[in-house]
């Protein structure tokens, strides 16, 4: 069975031979196009720099504590389903052909911009996946079982509904094809479908990778681990990513041009509605977002005796050049090996981990850092 992302690209591919692309059909002033250009471009340079703040922060802490997997794994196959999305709006004639006898005519509102940010947000919400791979983690941190049922559900859906396209057009197997044949409607599934199922994917994993984030802050009572440059960047992004489509809707004079394009309306409001659930419980819930190396020093020097012994002092040296994840960890152990007292503190937004300091009892009460 041919994968569905390679079917869509070979009909874009074998169609861009043949037919000449018509980029847009919009009427209206130069005035407002190139305005809206403006305002499309700006959206592109906001939401593709948020991606940058968390991928930076996550290089700097060599620990991805406090990031939620879900949004990572959510977030990569959404943009790359939202990038097959826009590419075959875009560029494929066939597509745009069945979108237009859909909506009496009228072309779709998918730019350029569009097709821009959708490709370069799965580029770089990959290379966050795959430092949630390479860097340590927090324990417990992994994909929940609701969102492994919801890919799996997906990735059944999208199946179905490109054999029901195939079906339609003809190519069939003995059991799938016989199963759809009977089915009426099936004569009138077009690829077109296929992307919508594609877009309430991305819609969905506009709010599942958010909420699992928010609820993640919320037991944390912090912040800490989320980058609050990529919030701003994206508040701004999906407030223009909407004003770019309403402008194009209104000089078009066809209002179905935002409903014709569920994911990039959906996707700018959603952005837009959890950037602000976001910065609230940054600036104003949990004010007290320490960064992991701050609350980690802080923590080491408050545990050792006003006048540590110079070996002590190495070793404190040791341990606060020390970077997060392993090698905080292998420097920690050294101090096990050295001295005799116990003591447990957290490093990392929700991973704890032995520190013996010198000096320390090993029936000590066990400090609780946020």
């Amino acid at each position: 069975m041919p994968s569905i992302p390679a079917a869509l690209l070979a009909a874009a591919a074998t169609n861009a031979s043949s037919t000449p692309i018509s980029i847009s059909t919009f009427t209206g002033s130069s005035t407002l196009d190139i305005v809206s250009s403006v305002i499309g471009w700006t959206y592109f340079v906001a939401w593709s720099a948020s991606f940058y703040p968390q991928v930076l922060l996550n290089y700097r802490r060599k620990f991805v504590g406090g990031l939620s997997i879900d949004f990572i794994i959510l977030n990569l196959l959404g943009h790359t389903s939202y990038s097959i999305y826009n590419l075959a709006l875009y560029a494929n004639e066939n597509v745009r052909g069945e979108y237009r006898r859909r909506h009496n005519g009228a072309d779709n509102a998918v730019r350029l911009n569009d097709v821009a940010f959708s490709v370069h947000a799965t580029m770089l919400t990959m290379i966050t996946f795959f430092q949630t791979v390479y860097y340590p983690r927090a324990p417990g941190q992994r994909l929940s079982l609701f969102n492994r049922a919801i890919v799996v559900l997906y990735i059944i859906g999208l199946i179905v509904t490109t054999w029901a396209v195939l079906a339609s057009n003809g190519v069939q197997s003995n059991v799938v094809g016989t199963v759809f044949a009977v089915v009426e409607e099936v004569q009138a599934w077009t690829w077109l479908d296929v992307l919508g199922v594609m877009s309430v994917f991305k819609l969905y994993v506009s709010v599942g990778k958010y909420v699992p984030q928010a609820w993640a802050n919320f037991e944390r009572q912090s912040t800490d681990g989320w980058s609050i440059e990529n919030v701003l960047l994206d508040f701004t992004g999906g407030v223009l990513s909407f004003t770019q489509l309403f402008l194009d809707s209104s000089r078009s004079g066809d209002w179905s041009t935002i409903t014709g394009n569920p994911a990039k309306f959906g996707l700018s409001v959603l952005s837009a509605i959890f950037s602000t659930v976001f910065m609230t419980q940054h600036y104003i819930l949990y004010p007290d977002h320490e960064t992991t190396e701050s609350l980690t020093d802080a923590v080491v020097k408050k545990s050792l005796p006003q006048s540590p012994s110079p070996s002590s002092s190495m070793l404190l040296t040791r341990s606060l050049s020390a970077s997060h994840g392993r090698s905080l960890q292998r420097s920690m152990s050294r101090v096990v090996e050295i001295d005799g007292g116990r003591r447990t503190v957290s490093y990392g937004a929700t991973e704890r981990t032995p520190l013996l300091l010198p000096g320390g009892n090993p029936n000590a009460p066990v400090q609780s850092q946020r």
